[in-house]
């Protein structure tokens, strides 16, 4: 289960009293006192205090926390301190023994803090028997286990009202224990693992707190057989972060304002589960969280006139889902005014099913909360039967566009919440002006505004208005203008007059000048790929024949022509070009020494590759930045594709990806490439690898 933040273990449950200005009055700052508020400090000595000193002045809150005392075994242990003390502090001492009648001084005190020790009930009823006017006991954090049987039947407080034992290890309570408290008015037994629950006629309970334990059943709250009340006058009950699955069982609590049953596993909920028959005065209900997917919520879920609050947020229930949510869930909430769906799913709810949902309750609702629901989108029409609404929550939905006037008709609207959206834009039109001179907080922050000539009114009226905004952290950002709020965004008010069909125009003349400039450096930056596609123009019907010659079966001039960068020519003529030709007998094809003088570059490259039979592409940095590899490498790619396993790729040194062509990273994703190392291993892989190739 899942332990609420707030309940901080071993600390006082019961506030002291503000100390005021303490100052020294025992030794070296071990007591601290204040005669304004009566209150001797003598916590936090860890040991060096085994005593209460005497000390000057009537005090009624002595703090003697934390200071290791162990066990108290003098009755007069407490001999120097005030008789007048109302409140005792002895929390955190690792007290395992506390003697009969040592708090018999304290014949006025009303609060007692034993939290953070290690007492049995035993213990702590001896020690109690004598102090009849303690009104609240604080055992937190005490490691007590089940209550014994009749273990506080000869105890006389008579007048206690609060018992704290919550963070103990209570995991069987018989009530029936508890019944020597006649006047217990407050028990809190939370975070105990505490599984069985016998209930016990106590008719003083006001509040119970039994959350952060095992229990799997609501608690028994009738007389066995009848519809008398266990617990007649209890108002507030707070079993959240338990295992309930259901409320089955009759109920008896003809008192109950407050109900919280957060962090359980109802699933199946059933018409009437909270009805005015079975929770009559129940004002607010807390089913959140629960721990599932809920399975059904029938009509009438939440059937109660009495029930002004209700709680059903983060269960993540589809409201579209007509199987599960019945149209009358809410039906019988005759005045209901606090709601809260948080993390519920409307995404697909329709403006009919939504209306038709909230339809029992539009008219008594005070304030609604729909944040993180995925709403979307939503129409004039979806709030405009709300007419009593105060307080709207719409955060975290992605809301992109607020429709123009979609709250003007919540008359009575105070607080509106939209941040944490997608709303882009705010205009004039958005909120008319009685809208928004009645509503007193907007909050619209977390939204990424578009800080453009557009945003230029509601710019303004933030800076008008700064007082009816709030936002916290998130504030109102530009999501075009990063590190700028929108209320110090500047634009021309100049250029925004001009209006909208004046700004398309700059902008279609801009886009034109743009295009004509990309054209101009496309072309620039191809002008070798269009030399090579106007000398392919020229050279269709020579090349035709050509290859027609080739197909006919005509015999090439060379094996293979190779294609690398001048940089690279050493090692043609180092490696490629001994192994090839002088062991291999092949003959290639090498521009340095094979083209034909006086014959234009690009008709000697057209010739050559169309006259080998394969193409060798040593592919090297240098190879990516020479135009002429490039067009050679364009041409292949162009003419000779057509032939199978024309091309042999042979990568001499490793090219960075940025560093290469588009055409380069064309052919590697297509071809397999055979690398070049100096090293011995790889060298004898390279020549047989390159040589199964050209074999092929």
């Amino acid at each position: 289960m899942h332990i609420p933040a707030n309940d901080m273990p071993c600390w006082p449950s019961l506030p002291l009293p503000h100390p005021g200005n303490l100052t020294s009055c025992f030794g070296n700052r071990m007591c601290r006192c204040s005669n304004i508020t009566q209150t001797a400090d003598c916590s936090g000595n860890h040991g060096n205090l085994t005593f209460v000193p005497h000390l000057q002045g009537d005090f009624r809150t002595l703090n003697f926390s934390n200071n290791k005392l162990s066990e108290i075994t003098d009755v007069n242990f407490f001999a120097n301190a005030s008789g007048e003390v109302r409140i005792l502090d002895l929390y955190s001492n690792s007290l395992t023994c506390i003697v009969r009648g040592a708090f018999d001084r304290f014949r006025k005190l009303e609060k007692l803090l034993l939290g953070g020790n290690s007492l049995t009930w035993k213990g702590v009823a001896a020690v109690l028997s004598g102090v009849t006017s303690l009104l609240d006991l604080d055992l937190k954090c005490s490691s007590l286990t089940s209550i014994p049987k009749d273990a506080l039947a000869d105890v006389r407080m008579s007048r206690l009202r609060a018992l704290d034992v919550g963070e103990n290890n209570i995991k069987s309570l018989d009530l029936k224990e508890l019944q020597p408290l006649r006047f217990l008015k407050y028990l809190y037994a939370w975070k105990n693992e505490l599984e069985n629950l016998k209930s016990a006629r106590l008719p003083s309970l006001v509040a119970v707190k039994l959350k952060n334990n095992h229990l799997y059943e609501f608690p028994d709250t009738c007389k066995a057989g009848t519809d008398e009340s266990l617990f007649p006058h209890l108002r507030n009950l707070e079993v959240e972060f338990n295992n309930i699955g259901n409320l089955d069982k009759p109920v008896c609590l003809p008192n109950v304002l407050s109900l919280t049953l957060r962090y359980n596993k109802i699933l199946t909920f059933k018409t009437d589960m909270f009805s005015a028959r079975r929770f009559p005065s129940l004002n607010s209900l807390n089913v959140a969280w629960v721990e599932g997917r809920v399975l059904a919520l029938p009509r009438f879920t939440f059937n109660s006139s009495a029930l002004t609050k209700l709680d059903f947020s983060h269960t993540n229930v589809n409201f579209s889902d007509r199987s599960t949510v019945d149209e009358d869930v809410f039906g019988g909430c005759n005045n209901l005014g606090d709601l809260i769906l948080t993390k519920n799913d409307f995404s697909t709810v329709s403006l009919d099913r939504f209306q038709k949902l909230f339809q029992p309750i539009a008219s008594t609702l005070k304030t609604l909360h729909l944040g993180e629901c995925g709403f979307v989108h939503f129409s004039q029409q979806y709030f405009s039967r709300f007419a009593r609404l105060q307080r709207l929550y719409l955060y975290g939905n992605g809301v992109v566009h607020i429709p123009d006037g979609a709250f003007d008709r919540m008359e009575q609207l105070l607080l509106l919440n939209l941040d944490s959206n997608r709303i882009a834009v705010v205009t004039e039109q958005t909120f008319s002006d009685d809208t928004r001179k009645r509503v007193v907080h907007f909050d619209l922050s977390g939204n990424p505004f578009m800080c453009t000539c557009h945003l230029l009114w509601f710019k303004r009226w933030l800076l008008q208005n700064p007082g009816h905004f709030t936002g916290g952290t998130k504030g109102y950002r530009c999501a075009n203008l990063p590190h700028t709020h929108v209320q110090h965004f500047e634009t021309s008010e100049q250029a925004c007059l001009l209006g909208e069909d004046a700004a398309w125009f700059t902008i279609a003349i801009s886009c034109l000048l743009l295009s004509f400039f990309l054209v101009f450096v496309v072309f620039f930056r191809f002008r070798w790929h269009m030399r090579l596609w106007f000398y392919e123009s020229c050279r269709e019907r020579s090349s035709g024949k050509r290859r027609k010659r080739t197909k006919e079966g005509s015999r090439f001039q060379y094996d293979a022509f190779v294609a690398y960068a001048k940089e690279d020519v050493a090692w043609i003529q180092r490696e490629l070009l001994p192994v090839l030709e002088g062991e291999w007998g092949m003959r290639l094809c090498v521009h340095q020494r094979d083209f034909q003088l006086g014959k234009h570059i690009v008709d000697n490259i057209a010739d050559c590759v169309n006259a080998s039979e394969r193409v060798i592409l040593v592919f090297s940095p240098h190879f990516a930045r020479s135009q002429w590899c490039q067009f050679e490498l364009k041409f292949c790619q162009g003419n000779v594709m057509e032939r199978d396993d024309v091309m042999v790729l042979v990568a001499l040194r490793e090219t960075e990806s940025r560093d290469m062509t588009g055409a380069m990273m064309a052919v590697l994703q297509t071809t397999t490439y055979i690398e070049w190392d100096d090293d011995t291993e790889a060298r004898t892989s390279f020549w047989g690898r390159l040589h199964l190739a050209l074999s092929d």
